[in-house]
């Protein structure tokens, strides 16, 4: 869509074509992983390997961040790619965390309240990310709530840092975009 126009200049059907790809390549992307989450064999791993997978997801989920906020900064209109952004970035950060979790279970089911099936990982992730803790599930040894305090941190980074990276390349991407600096589409 490089018709060169701000966003409130477009057509109905150009912003609808907007929020179509807003929408439909973020959710297929989430729904990728949690069935790849769910679908593919997991091998259980000891505690060395379980950090070493820990630091792989954190690496990954920085480098789709980056990668997303450099797209950001480099769209004709940012704040739809920015909305692409956190629809990629938060699955993956989301599915990587059960992934661990689960495979802490799995190599010692005492690491938790209760051995951790896939969803039970997933919905474990999910409560410490959004704060809520239900309590039902606990991490009962050291290493688990070791990585437990990592993902605690890692959402106040993802949170407070990644917001403001995605707020300062939406800024970014509007000053290029109003200064006619548009990359070819």
């Amino acid at each position: 869509m490089s018709t060169g126009r701000s966003y409130a200049q477009l057509s109905a059907e150009q912003r609808r074509s907007l929020l179509r790809r807003a929408v439909v390549w973020p959710t297929g992307t989430a729904v990728v992983l949690v069935v790849a989450y769910f679908v593919l064999p997991l091998r259980r791993v000891d505690d060395v390997r379980t950090w070493v997978l820990l630091v792989a997801v954190l690496v990954v989920v920085v480098v789709v961040a980056a990668w997303q906020v450099y797209r950001i900064t480099r769209d004709r209109y940012p704040v739809v790619q920015a909305a692409e952004a956190l629809a990629a970035v938060v699955p993956t950060y989301l599915v990587g965390f059960a992934m661990v979790y689960h495979l802490m279970s799995e190599a010692s089911p005492t690491s938790f309240a209760e051995p951790l099936s896939r969803m039970a990982a997933l919905y474990f992730t999910v409560t410490v990310a959004s704060t809520v803790g239900f309590g039902d599930i606990t991490a009962d040894t050291d290493a688990a709530r070791a990585v437990v305090t990592v993902q605690m941190l890692a959402n106040l980074v993802l949170l407070g840092l990644g917001g403001r990276l995605v707020l300062l390349a939406v800024r970014a991407g509007r000053s290029r975009s109003a200064a006619g600096d548009d990359p070819p589409s």
